[in-house]
């Protein structure tokens, strides 16, 4: 029992002594986080620019373009005058493929489907990448209806 009680008492006191030393680790990377080239996903047509910020910014023209280049404004949301902001939410996947589009917020007057008629038409997009390997994401367009100087005809 003595002895027992004594091999306690040592590995108590040997365990305590080595939990109690300050130890640091010995680390011989970088000091700061590591860090990764994230890239934005882009809607087609301006892959030649080499410049990025002037990339994207061609690639949002392209992509309003397109969508107000194929949305046709409901006959019951004209005729009630319905005006406003649809959210459409989307996944573009690793190929570039949009898939499990959804509305996020709709107005009304048919306002949503048509919205959503015109995101599900699009083409592929060019995905999002991190280190330069393709990656899905999800995406929120904002899609405004305004009727201007045509209100109800």
């Amino acid at each position: 029992m003595k002895k027992t009680l004594a091999l306690f008492a040592f590995l108590y006191f040997f365990c305590a002594a080595i939990c109690g030393q300050n130890i640091k680790p010995s680390f011989d990377g970088p000091s700061r986080p590591l860090e990764y080239q994230r890239e934005k996903p882009t809607f087609p047509g301006c892959e030649d620019i080499v410049d990025k910020k002037e990339r994207l910014k061609c690639a949002d023209e392209k992509m309003l373009q397109f969508v107000y280049g194929n949305m046709k404004y409901p006959a019951e949301a004209r005729r009630d005058g319905i005006e406003g902001m649809v959210i459409i939410k989307f996944f573009i996947d690793e190929d570039g493929s949009i898939l499990d589009t959804e509305i996020g917020r709709d107005i009304g007057g048919g306002c949503g489907e048509e919205a959503l008629r015109v995101v599900e038409s699009m083409p592929n997009w060019n995905p999002s990448r991190i280190d330069g390997n393709p990656i899905g994401v999800s995406f929120t367009l904002p899609v405004r209806f305004k009727l201007g100087k045509y209100k109800k005809n």
